[in-house]
């Protein structure tokens, strides 16, 4: 393939005008070369690699490995193209003016966005250890947002957390993660084998604000089984009862305010006419069960 020489010339403001290609013995110069419309391509004088030619935009192509390929010009703004353009660095021509990709301008480190610009991205990750992040003024650091969240008229706060055991925190009133009022969700789906199947252990010194249920899989009961309910032991139906098995079926309690002075262990219970134990065990279907109650957490010592 022919060597390409450049040719250093002081013509109408550029520091180079003029490019020459070598193939062999023969030299063509850029001013000597056929010219096309941008991106047409449309053949030169020769189709051969190292073969010449000026576009009409007047960026220089060069044959290489037959397909034509622009070569930069001081001075002028190639257009690559589909071909785009590899390299490790890219620097700044003019100090401290950064260098602007379809619009969005790298600076010393930094990324300015247009007004109105969209950033997507699936993560964020702090640079400095134990800093975390902070988004116009908001630190978000250890998953927990400090600084305040502020929502207007008509704003959504949907809070998504839940866990089995005594449920996951999802909001807490205290000056340290360990201790306060906790808010705690519990949610579990149960697949009962007996008359009562244990659900959560709610702690002492609790406040439930709310008991749900939603028969997932048809329930089986017999004899005098014919409903479910939420409750304790001794009160089957204290957080709700469901007349039917069927899929579907529901219960829905919402807390009357008293606070639990001990641990209370919910169960699901299967009932004859919601109300007392049934005669006969649960099983074959699924239940969802889900709580949300209020608990106090010691403060810290001293």
């Amino acid at each position: 393939m022919g060597n390409i020489n450049r040719r250093l010339m002081y013509e109408d403001g550029y520091a180079l005008q003029k490019l020459a290609v070598s193939t062999g013995s023969t030299e063509a110069l850029v001013s000597s070369a056929p010219v096309v419309t941008a991106g047409s391509g449309a053949a030169s004088a020769s189709d051969n690699n190292g073969s010449l030619r000026l576009r009409t935009d007047g960026v220089p192509e060069v044959r290489i490995s037959s397909a034509w390929e622009a070569l930069a010009v001081v001075g002028q703004t190639p257009d690559f193209e589909a071909t785009g353009i590899k390299a490790d660095i890219v620097a700044e021509s003019t100090s401290a003016a950064g260098v602007t990709v379809d619009g969005v301008l790298l600076k010393d480190g930094g990324i300015v966005c247009a007004d109105a610009a969209v950033l997507e991205v699936d993560t964020v990750n702090e640079a400095t250890a134990a800093a975390g992040v902070t988004v116009d003024g908001v630190l978000l650091k250890d998953s927990i947002v400090q600084g305040g969240v502020q929502l207007d008229d008509g704003d959504l706060l949907a809070v998504l957390g839940a866990g089995t055991g005594t449920g996951d925190v999802v909001a807490r009133f205290g000056a340290t993660a360990t201790e306060g009022l906790e808010v705690r969700v519990y949610e579990e789906t149960l697949s009962p084998a007996a008359i009562e199947t244990n659900a959560i252990n709610v702690p002492a010194n609790s406040r439930i604000l709310s008991v749900q249920s939603n028969v997932e899989t048809a329930l089986t009961g017999g004899g005098t089984t014919d409903s479910y309910g939420l409750g304790t032991a001794g009160d089957p139906d204290k957080y709700g009862s469901s007349a039917t098995l069927t899929q579907n079926s529901k219960t829905n309690y919402l807390g009357d305010g008293s606070v639990l002075t001990s641990s209370e262990q919910m169960v699901l219970t299967g009932t004859a006419s919601e109300t007392a134990d049934g005669d006969t065990a649960l099983t074959v279907g699924s239940v969802r069960v889900r709580v949300v109650y209020l608990t106090l957490v010691s403060l810290d010592n001293a």
